[in-house]
């Protein structure tokens, strides 16, 4: 994963001022396993990893990974669901799906993450907007990504990412205690 000082070396102080001046969302990065829907008309169509392509019935026979959280939404009362608007989840089939083990599991299993296709003149509009994110949570039962920062960085903050970023790898760890940005 690359790191904002990564981005810095290769795309310079414009790129940072940029960044550091914007409205920023912090959020956890989950380990979860993807996993979408869609309503298209009367059907519904599930999505793995793969989300060019709805999962086919041999793609559900060789595995069974998907049947939970496509049992779950097919339960659901789906006629205020918009068309052709995708859902996008992590799924936690159990609370050490990948390599990060979870105290919890979400609700249902599934973190909502982002909505594909909200914006009538923009099919492709990616939205993951805090509060339309738990709209839509509440109303599939299911989690949303925790936020743990959403808003403009201070004048301090902002110095002090700055100097980070700056710093020579070599230097970081006397400098600040530790090497890795997070």
């Amino acid at each position: 994963m690359k790191e904002i000082k990564d981005f810095y070396n290769e795309l310079g102080q414009e790129f940072l001022d940029k960044i550091l001046n914007s409205q920023i969302k912090v959020s956890e990065k989950l380990t979860g396993t993807k996993f979408g829907f869609r309503k298209n008309g009367d059907a519904i169509e599930y999505y793995g990893r793969d989300k060019r392509s709805p999962l086919s019935p041999v793609d559900r026979t060789l595995s069974s990974l998907y049947e939970k959280p496509i049992e779950y939404i097919s339960s659901l009362d789906l006629s205020n669901i918009p068309d052709n608007v995708f859902f996008f989840f992590e799924y936690f089939y159990n609370n050490k799906p990948l390599s990060v083990k979870y105290d919890n599991l979400p609700k249902n299993g599934l973190i909502l993450s982002h909505v594909v296709g909200l914006d009538d003149k923009d099919n492709n509009s990616i939205n993951s907007d805090t509060s339309t994110l738990k709209r839509w949570s509440k109303a599939l039962g299911t989690d949303v990504t925790r936020i743990y920062f959403d808003g403009a960085l201070t004048d301090d903050q902002k110095e002090k990412i700055a100097e980070f970023v700056k710093t020579d790898a070599s230097d970081l760890l006397v400098k600040f205690d530790t090497k890795s940005f997070s």
